[in-house]
């Protein structure tokens, strides 16, 4: 099959909030980027995971976890419990679309 998936993710410091008395939304985003990434890795599919933050609409960062031409390793792994802060939706997905649209050529 032919498949490219692209992941952005919210690192903002909203995020820092808790969903319950045991985790909050970073512990969840977290978790959930290890999975969706251990699951396209061994299905054998190419992904590509971001993540964006910003201080409101200004100050965007967007910071890539894994292009689609870096390989999934323990060093990708280990790579989302210590996320730099990074950049806003809007600019972070047009960063990621150009990416997403290199890897469908």
């Amino acid at each position: 099959r032919d498949l490219a998936c692209l992941l952005l993710a919210d690192l903002s410091m909203s995020t820092d909030a808790h969903v319950n008395d045991e985790q909050k939304v970073i512990d969840v985003i977290r978790d959930s980027l290890l999975l969706f990434g251990e699951s396209l890795a061994g299905a054998g599919d190419r992904f590509a995971l971001y993540g964006f933050s910003s201080l409101r609409r200004h100050q965007v960062r967007l910071q890539v976890l894994k292009t689609f031409q870096q390989a999934y390793d323990d060093r990708t792994r280990g790579y989302p419990s210590g996320y730099p802060v990074a950049g806003r939706l809007p600019a972070a997905a047009q960063v990621a679309v150009v990416d997403h649209r290199r890897q469908a050529q």
